[in-house]
């Protein structure tokens, strides 16, 4: 079942985002993203934390992304994992992308 997460991290340091972004898409080379990843948002809310949303073609692909390939990217940009202050995941029950 394909699964939908939305994530918010206290405070947001786009220079450590920048970074992660970095060493997460050094991974990927010509590939879009991780295996099993379908599509990722990020950005500031209006309060300055970090918000990501993502959809994912299942939880374990999620699951093995979150402690495989994030973890690589987290050390190498050298910025220590954080608990989110708010999580939601849902199954995702329809996914439309617009392409204008």
């Amino acid at each position: 079942m394909t699964v939908g997460i939305v994530l918010e991290f206290p405070g947001g340091d786009d220079e450590a985002q920048a970074r992660i972004g970095e060493a997460v898409r050094a991974q990927f080379g010509d590939a879009p993203g991780p295996e099993g990843s379908l599509f990722h948002a990020e950005g500031k809310t209006v309060t300055g934390d970090w918000c990501m949303v993502e959809i994912w073609e299942s939880r374990e692909a999620l699951a093995r992304w979150q402690s495989g390939g994030l973890m690589v990217a987290m050390q190498q940009a050298g910025v220590p994992m954080r608990s989110p202050t708010h999580m939601t995941m849902f199954d995702v029950q329809q996914l439309s992308i617009v392409d204008h």
